[in-house]
């Protein structure tokens, strides 16, 4: 329907979204193509999600503290998500895996308004889980954003405001795509902001290229407890280093 999202979920557990085609064609929807709130032991696996032109991939606030475990939070896996306007896959809360996973440009002209990420986990207060907490971010493919991971903490408790970065292939598209010279803007490849605090971020083993920006970009000041990079291959950016 006009402005809804294509699935949509709230305070379910045990919820799977499998091997379907979410496309949302219409200039009026302005939601994620897939919004789930609130639930527990969400598995979202091999599907393609793509032009959507008004919200982002994914939107999943998941986890909360009753047997809390990446196994009892949110498995994003083996997803094609590409071509939307806003961000590839938005997170916030708890307990997240997202793995394995195919996002690329996810960008629009009007990426100056929307800042379009590849992966985004976002700061704020949202169904009284604050920030995102536990994140592990692994083997994905992401290619031709604003910022291709973009991911904030919990000023709440920074311990529990760990992320996990490792095996990703990270990198920018040389030219035009979706209407946007690449070449022409500030692109960063993964980028870290201590608003509302960080626990440890640790950053390994990921390929990281041809960023116009920076291809690491470490926000960390006193609201971030440590960071942790290793064997990263950086290569061809032409806009600065880390």
């Amino acid at each position: 329907g006009t402005g809804l999202p294509g699935v949509y979920a709230s305070g379910r557990d045990q919820l799977t979204i499998k091997n379907c085609i979410i496309h949302t064609p219409s200039a009026s929807d302005t939601y994620a193509n897939i919004s789930i709130r609130n639930s527990t032991r969400v598995l979202i696996q091999n599907n393609q999600i793509y032009g959507n032109v008004g919200g982002a991939g994914i939107t999943s606030i998941a986890g909360h503290s009753t047997n809390a475990t990446y196994a009892n939070g949110t498995i994003i896996t083996s997803n094609i998500i590409h071509d939307n306007n806003v961000d590839g896959i938005q997170i916030h809360g708890e307990y997240h895996t997202i793995e394995n996973n195919s996002i690329y440009r996810n960008i629009n002209t009007d990426w100056a308004t929307t800042h379009p990420d590849g992966i985004q986990a976002s700061y704020g207060t949202v169904d009284g889980i604050e920030g995102n907490n536990h994140v592990i971010i692994r083997n994905n493919l992401i290619y031709s954003h604003t910022q291709n991971v973009f991911i904030e903490g919990n000023s709440a408790d920074k311990t529990a405001s760990d992320f996990l970065i490792y095996n990703n292939i990270v990198y920018t598209e040389a030219g035009t795509v979706n209407g946007v010279d690449l070449d022409a803007i500030a692109i960063k490849g993964i980028v870290t902001k201590d608003v509302g605090g960080l626990g440890a971020i640790r950053i390994y083993n990921n390929t990281i290229g041809r960023h116009s920006n920076v291809p690491l970009y470490i926000s960390a000041a006193a609201a971030t407890t440590s960071v942790y990079m290793q064997n990263n291959l950086i290569s061809n950016n032409f806009g600065g280093s880390v």
